[in-house]
């Protein structure tokens, strides 16, 4: 029987090695790169959550703690009344 573990080319350990130094180099890139992309991608349409330009009783987005001053949303895109609301309503707590 021969014996392959000095044969030349990368040993099962080297290549899982490598590709884990390349994964994690790719995904700390891809962080930095696209955080800005990725926060924007995550806010949800204002159509999509039921957003009024009026209160609903108690419940508006000044309140919210989602909102923030002076006009926008963590969570929904676009401009946001502090005197608006939506079905994602979280009170300050």
């Amino acid at each position: 029987m021969e014996d392959t573990s000095k044969k030349a080319g990368n040993t099962r350990r080297e290549v899982l090695k490598f590709g884990a130094y390349a994964l994690g180099a790719l995904g700390a890139a891809g962080l930095v790169a696209g955080s800005a992309e990725a926060q924007v991608a995550k806010k949800a349409a204002q159509s999509a959550v039921g957003y009024k330009g009026s209160p609903n009783g108690d419940k508006q987005c000044s309140k919210c703690q989602h909102f923030q001053a002076p006009s926008s949303c963590r969570v929904v895109d676009g401009t946001i009344s502090p005197n608006g609301y939506c079905k994602i309503f979280s009170k300050k707590g």
